[in-house]
């Protein structure tokens, strides 16, 4: 049996499916989210004993995930949450950074070592957003109402932008 493996988007969720040349199956895989990530292989699904591909928990343990993405070549997560996190967290499940309010995110700090760390103080993140490509990070919080933007090149947050409005999305072209 011959596969090959080809990027599909389906809704917000991007992520590199496996098509079987032969029965042309697609099978994509799906995150979920509350109290840890879970990413999900729809053929794991279809087995009488599905089981999460990936378990991974990359904000403090009172906070709940509020928004999920994956970047452009579909090995990294974005997470927010409740505890005014922006994670980055590796398919393998290993949390890779945390993007702060600081000059510089640091890839070598866990969120369990620093719950005060966090991309907005005090605040929950609502949604997140790459752009294409994965150069910017883009997140919305409703209270008090901001957007943040962080460059991942430059790995530094460029701007915190306060609205008139409570944001409920943020979406990067």
């Amino acid at each position: 049996q011959v596969s090959v493996d080809i990027p599909i988007r389906v809704g917000l969720f991007t992520r590199s499916h496996v098509v079987d040349r032969h029965s042309l199956y697609v099978f994509p895989q799906f995150l979920t989210c509350g109290a840890a990530l879970h990413l999900w292989s729809i053929e794991s699904c279809l087995n009488d004993a599905p089981r999460p591909t990936m378990v991974a928990s990359p904000h403090v343990s009172s906070a709940t995930i509020t928004d999920t993405q994956f970047n452009h070549s579909n090995q990294v997560i974005l997470t927010s949450g409740t505890d005014g996190i922006l994670a980055l967290t590796h398919i393998s499940g290993q949390v890779v950074a945390l993007l702060t309010s600081a000059d510089s995110s640091d890839t070598s700090l866990s969120p369990e070592m620093l719950p005060s760390l966090r991309s907005f103080p005090g605040d929950s993140i609502s949604s997140n957003a790459f752009s294409t490509g994965s150069r910017f990070v883009a997140c919305t919080v409703p209270s008090p109402p901001n957007l943040g933007l962080w460059d991942m090149k430059r790995k530094r947050k460029l701007l915190s932008l306060n609205l008139e409005w409570a944001p409920t999305h943020v979406t990067m072209a």
